[in-house]
């Protein structure tokens, strides 16, 4: 058996180690740089090994196919890398500057955990919708795949151009956090794309 995060979960040819590829607790743009970089990596790993019929099926559970969690991980992702894109004085004009200190990436993950535990979800553009069997299965696991790998490389690229005092000076909204600090905001995102490892891998385990 192995341990993720607080939850105990079989070993199989599935599971890698998710929490490697960020700090017990990241901070600094170099951390989350790096963390983001190597989630990239693991989201190929991850997502690539399961068999295209099981990528696209949904378990007898009816929760979310292992493609609709790439296709919702990428819906999630992609904003905060527009976000992160735009000139500095329109996060500061559509939604304000944060006038507290940003939270460390464990008061995030409790804060997210909580709102979970209260029956929040996902909802509107955030729900994947249920992908048709596609003709070739292979090469539509490989491109949703590629897309999520790609998409998160891009907001670590995107973060480059950004200063540690901006990262807390501005913020974004979160359907179900409010407002958070731009570096908040990625502590949520880096956070967010192993959880959906951590509850697809409690299931095939």
């Amino acid at each position: 058996m192995r341990k993720v995060g607080n939850t105990i979960i079989e070993s199989c040819d599935l599971l890698l180690s998710f929490g490697s590829y960020m700090t017990s607790d990241p901070f600094t743009k170099p951390e989350l740089i790096s963390g983001f970089t190597d989630a990239a990596t693991t989201a190929e790993s991850f997502w690539g090994k399961f068999s295209p019929d099981t990528f696209i099926e949904r378990p007898l559970d009816r929760s979310w196919s292992p493609a609709q969690n790439v296709i919702h991980l990428i819906q999630a992702t992609k904003p905060v890398v527009m976000a992160l894109r735009l000139p500095r004085f329109l996060p500061r004009l559509l939604f304000g500057k944060s006038n507290a200190p940003s939270r460390h990436y464990d008061k995030i993950v409790e804060a997210y955990q909580s709102v979970l535990s209260q029956g929040g979800q996902a909802s509107g553009k955030y729900v994947p919708k249920l992908p048709k069997k596609p003709a070739d299965v292979v090469e539509y696991q490989r491109r949703q795949v590629e897309k999520l790998s790609t998409t998160i490389r891009s907001l670590s690229q995107a973060l480059e151009n950004w200063t540690e005092q901006d990262l807390d000076r501005l913020v974004l909204p979160h359907p179900l956090l409010g407002k958070l600090s731009v570096r908040e905001m990625l502590f949520f995102t880096l956070y967010h794309l192993g959880h959906h490892q951590d509850k697809v891998a409690s299931k095939t385990a």
